[in-house]
């Protein structure tokens, strides 16, 4: 009984995915340097992506490509690449304008208030 069920487990799979966690949970831990947790970020986006296209490279909706794999491949990364900027593109959409007026309202009251004042009602309303 154990045979069987040891060789229904990813082995490979699973010894990739724990080796990502121990590595990420070292560079979380330790104050490394700010270039390697880019490269492991890279590795995770890299990791979910290579999943999401093995899977959804036999859908259906891209059977009309089926003379030309490797050309549904390259539509599916240009689809995964896409929303990932499609994301960062609306994050900053959403949040640079607030930005923008809060570093405005402050500059101004800078100007007309006492500097401390401005300084401690910021940080309690920031911190809560």
């Amino acid at each position: 009984m154990p045979a069987s069920l040891l060789s229904t487990v990813p082995i490979m799979k699973n010894t990739a995915l724990i080796s990502q966690g121990a590595v990420s949970y070292c560079i979380a831990c330790a104050d490394t340097v700010p270039a390697m947790q880019i490269v492991m970020g890279t590795f995770i986006v890299a990791f979910i992506g290579n999943g999401f296209v093995a899977s959804a490279q036999n859908s259906t909706a891209l059977k009309i490509l089926d003379s030309k794999p490797m050309l549904r491949r390259r539509l599916l990364v240009l689809l995964y690449f896409s929303g990932i900027v499609s994301v960062v593109f609306l994050f900053g959409v959403m949040t640079i304008p607030d930005i923008v007026r809060e570093g405005a309202d402050f500059v101004r009251r800078l100007k007309s208030e006492n500097v401390w004042v401005v300084v401690l009602e910021k940080m309690r309303n920031g911190l809560g």
